[in-house]
């Protein structure tokens, strides 16, 4: 299995786990205390801000977001990504589709190998406007 950069693989705390994997108990506490660690890292990732128990699905290239709401009560999320945040009113169990989620604020860099062999970053952030001196969104 290939993982990429940054992954952290989550699993219940038992003994024989490589030390690639993270022992977490299966708690709310435990799960949302992660969330709150990795959090800085997420500017790029699709998030349910707050501490609410929800699944969330993201589908990159399909640009969408499914969150599934696991109270019996209907909930107002709010998602995140980037400086984006979108809300959604989610009856009890239910789902919700967020579409067209675009990574507004996430920071971007590409390296382009120039023609004497040297790398050249250029930084953007993803804006909305697309005018000569913004961010077009990609």
């Amino acid at each position: 299995m290939s993982l990429a950069a940054g992954t952290t693989l989550l699993s219940r705390p038992r003994t024989g786990l490589p030390p690639s994997i993270r022992p977490t108990p299966e708690s709310l506490r435990e799960l949302f205390a992660w969330k709150r660690e990795i959090l800085a890292q997420l500017e790029a990732v699709p998030y349910v801000e707050g501490e609410v128990p929800v699944v969330s699905a993201w589908f990159p290239t399909a640009r969408a977001v499914l969150v599934w709401n696991r109270n019996e009560r209907r909930q107002e999320f709010v998602l995140r990504l980037g400086i984006s945040r979108r809300l959604a009113t989610v009856e009890g169990l239910g789902v919700a589709l967020f579409e067209d989620v675009a990574a507004l604020g996430a920071k971007l860099r590409v390296d382009l190998k120039q023609a004497d062999g040297t790398i050249r970053s250029i930084y953007r952030t993803i804006g909305a406007s697309s005018n000569y001196s913004g961010s077009s969104l990609v």
